[in-house]
């Protein structure tokens, strides 16, 4: 039972771990978006509504940056899911299993 409490300790550990490196990434990622975003902005005000090669070169480029986060970030996601649903789920089972069930009095 002892172990199976550390167990259940040392998983959140690591998803708190695994939240924080999910806030950290995402941090980074608003903060590079802001100012990709800013720099297309300062360069394309300057110009009329027409669309030049080099404009759309840097949309395109942010454009797959964009995607690529956010297929990192799904990634990421995705197994900090499954160890939240880890952490639950087979406990609960273990716990059941451990103890009989109680006995009625006749």
């Amino acid at each position: 039972m002892r172990q199976h409490l550390q167990n259940l300790l040392d998983s959140k550990e690591k998803q708190l771990q695994q939240a924080a490196a999910l806030g950290e990434r995402l941090l980074a990622q608003r903060v590079e978006l802001e100012e990709r975003v800013r720099l297309l902005q300062d360069n394309d005000g300057d110009k009329s509504d027409e669309i030049t090669a080099d404009m759309r070169e840097r949309y395109r480029e942010l454009a797959d940056a964009v995607r690529a986060w956010d297929s990192g970030n799904t990634q990421l996601t995705t197994t900090f899911s499954s160890s939240v649903c880890t952490l639950f789920f087979p406990p609960f089972f273990l716990l059941v299993e451990t103890f009989p069930p109680p006995v009625s009095p006749s």
